[in-house]
């Protein structure tokens, strides 16, 4: 889902740094896979280890109400950078079936910056007919607005084609929250069983998904959760076994 010219550029500067690496550090098994490959290719062979990101997140104290006319008791959320792998078009598009079939059913709140290529999925929102009644976007809410969608939405929602971890998951497990999520390896890696999972290529997979949420209740994560001291941990270790310190 990257431009070509970035994936050459990218693959360039890695190759650049590669004479002089020793070890590489990754977010999930599921990185590391893809990495190997790719320097496999390349005839190169490079001492990997994963290292999980930190979830033991913090919940802010102070929590906004976003001032956007919403309905918090009724809505499905998304958070991340608008960007092609984050994949928001299917989710818009399955939304805007499921509206224009029920008029009462929940809205949809986006929360993220612009990235790159968002043109196509900002022009959706905007013209769409259901913008500010069912749809939402919050271009930079901030940590405390952020800590509210999290606290009141029924489900978070991560259609992603591509991860190297994807810490929105990890956010709403912390709060028991919920998860919709693209049955792509690392959200299985992170998650396990905890989200509902769909095909990022279906919007039908995802309506069914949506609906099958409609009951959910709050959960217990069924995996551990790395604190970031675990994570630093990790780090320091992974460096003391492959230098021999």
């Amino acid at each position: 889902t990257q431009p070509e010219h970035i994936v050459r550029a990218f693959n360039k500067k890695v190759m650049n740094v590669m004479p002089d690496s020793k070890l590489i550090l990754t977010t999930s098994n599921s990185e590391a896979s893809i990495i190997r490959d790719f320097l496999k290719s390349k005839n190169i062979e490079k001492p990997i280890k994963v290292v999980r990101l930190g979830t033991d997140i913090k919940l802010s104290k102070d929590i906004i109400r976003p001032s956007a006319n919403i309905d918090f008791e009724n809505f499905y959320l998304m958070v991340g950078t608008i960007e092609p792998r984050k994949n928001h078009l299917l989710v818009l598009k399955a939304f805007h079936k499921i509206w224009q079939e029920n008029e009462d059913a929940p809205a949809l709140v986006i929360a993220g910056r612009l990235g790159w290529k968002y043109e196509s999925a900002l022009e959706v929102i905007q013209k769409s007919s259901f913008k500010d009644k069912k749809l939402f976007y919050l271009e930079s809410p901030s940590d405390s607005e952020l800590e509210y969608l999290y606290q009141h939405t029924k489900a978070l929602i991560m259609a992603s084609f591509r991860e190297g971890f994807g810490l929105p998951v990890i956010e709403a497990m912390v709060r028991k929250v919920p998860v919709i999520a693209s049955n792509i390896e690392v959200f299985k890696e992170i998650a396990g069983d905890y989200p509902i999972y769909f095909d990022p290529y279906s919007i039908y997979s995802l309506i069914e998904a949506i609906k099958s949420s409609q009951n959910a209740v709050k959960k217990e994560p069924d995996i551990k959760l790395n604190t970031w001291e675990d994570t630093a941990k990790d780090i320091a270790l992974a460096i003391k076994e492959h230098f021999g310190l």
